[in-house]
């Protein structure tokens, strides 16, 4: 049933990273009315890797029916869809998802960007993505942390092709104020009856320091030359021995301690990216039809 060429899902959550999209899905998974899959980010519409424009995708050129497997558990009835925050960067990710389904329901959290990116950069390190280094050093480096957060330049190719009424878009600062309304809002968006789990007022994906990060950048790389040399034979033998699940649960919870009181972002660097972001989100409010004053304020 699930491989039928009627099938489609419901909706798709598309960003932004480091905005409340974990949490989201989280919380939406356990709703008795909607299914989401256990394995975070499918990652099925992009062409290549995340912040990895050189290394393809090797999802992309799956059959549909690949991607369907996911959803097999769903029970009939429920509503069905999948978180994968790349989506919200990508070019090729909004024609995909537009050829697959034209009438799919989309929603995006929007956090703060001089906030996003700075929780991005510690985020990168803490996975591994990259070499602990100054903000400034890695911005430089590492350009995608800024322009993940251009949202009225990402949003506007999905306004381009999608109905307004079938795009949700949420603001982050909502997920701390007022849990409960921000979650009725999407329940009301997919046709969900009001239902409030136990995990509404947690957090999800907290941006730690991590102190083993010699291996969570092995653990990157080794994964980022797996996709680069179409070497996936070897997830499964990494998978199965209890290599990777181990590595991967020392890079979670050994010396782990979580950032909050510890890392600030220093002034001149708010005031950067204030300023660089000004123009895009006084865009982004005509686009929304939000005032983000506070945004433009700090």
């Amino acid at each position: 049933m699930k491989t039928e060429a009627s099938f489609k899902i419901d909706f798709i959550g598309i960003g932004a990273a480091k905005s409340g999209t974990t949490w989201l899905a989280d919380n939406l998974r356990n709703h008795p009315q909607i299914f989401i899959p256990e394995k975070k980010e499918l990652i099925y519409f992009n062409k290549t890797m995340p912040h990895k424009p050189d290394i393809q995708n090797y999802r992309y050129e799956k059959p549909v029916d690949w991607y369907h497997s996911f959803f097999e558990k769903a029970t009939p009835g429920q509503i069905k869809g999948e978180f994968s925050p790349h989506y919200f960067t990508s070019p090729e990710a909004v024609n995909k998802i537009h050829q697959y389904h034209p009438d799919i329901k989309l929603i995006a959290i929007l956090r703060n960007p001089v906030e996003r990116a700075f929780s991005s950069y510690l985020y990168s390190i803490q996975i591994g993505e990259m070499k602990a280094a100054s903000f400034k050093d890695a911005v430089n480096k590492h350009p995608g942390i800024i322009s993940q957060g251009f949202y009225h330049e990402h949003l506007e190719k999905y306004f381009d092709r999608f109905h307004r009424k079938n795009i949700k878009i949420l603001l982050f600062e909502t997920v701390k104020t007022d849990p409960e309304a921000l979650f009725k809002n999407v329940l009301d968006f997919l046709n969900a009856d009001a239902y409030f789990p136990d995990s509404l007022h947690k957090r999800s994906n907290k941006t730690k320091t991590n102190k083993n990060q010699p291996l969570n950048y092995f653990i990157t790389s080794s994964r980022n030359f797996i996709h680069k040399h179409n070497l996936h034979f070897v997830k499964p033998l990494l998978r199965y021995s209890g290599i990777s699940p181990l590595a991967e649960y020392i890079r979670d919870h050994v010396n782990v301690v979580s950032n909050t009181g510890r890392q600030r972002l220093d002034g001149d660097s708010i005031r950067m990216l204030r300023d660089c972001y000004l123009k895009d989100i006084e865009k982004l409010e005509k686009l929304i039809d939000r005032d983000l004053t506070h945004w433009k304020a700090g």
